[in-house]
């Protein structure tokens, strides 16, 4: 069995198998947890650095493989879409409560849907619920990191879909694209 090699499954231009790049993809996906865990303010553009990283391994795959490395955007686009989806709906998920809290407070019965929707609609309202949130900083990204972890396991979701997909293309003997085996 070959062992994994980092220059293969990283380093542009060359070509990495499916062994390869499957381990690339897991440290990647470790790399990506460390930094939502650990990183604080500097998430997005440690995030940046896992889209490129990632973007290396995908396109020494399709290499490998013997196709167009263009392929790339297409499940980091995808991937992109499903975590914003699901941070979206994370976050919407985690303001839900607060905000009936807060109409209760207001005096609207929440057990009425049309007392609900009128009170939600109602730009006075909307406005006295954002400058709640903004007068409360701690609650405001308690509820923005509820969509981190969701949102992360949507994007490796979408990424290991279409690893199981491409793992599965045979390797092609000659160079593409100006790759080298090794």
């Amino acid at each position: 069995m070959a062992k994994f090699d980092f220059r293969r499954a990283y380093k542009p231009g060359l070509r990495s198998d499916a062994r390869t790049f499957q381990i690339a993809l897991a440290f990647v996906a470790l790399a990506d947890g460390i930094r939502l865990t650990a990183l604080g303010a500097l998430e997005f553009p440690a995030w940046i650095a896992v889209l490129l990283v990632l973007g290396l391994a995908l396109a020494n795959r399709l290499r490998d493989a013997g196709r167009s490395i263009l392929l790339v955007a297409l499940p980091v686009g995808v991937a992109v879409v499903a975590k914003a989806v699901m941070a979206l709906t994370a976050i919407t998920a985690a303001l839900y409560p607060d905000f009936l809290q807060f109409l209760a407070n207001q005096g609207v019965d929440v057990n009425d849907a049309a007392a609900m929707q009128a009170a939600a609609y109602d730009p006075a309202t909307q406005e006295a619920y954002r400058v709640r949130l903004q007068g409360s900083p701690d609650m405001l990204g308690e509820i923005a990191r509820a969509g981190d972890w969701p949102s992360t396991w949507a994007f490796w979701g979408v990424v290991a879909a279409f690893a199981v997909v491409w793992s599965r293309w045979p390797s092609r003997p000659h160079a593409v694209s100006g790759g080298t085996r090794d």
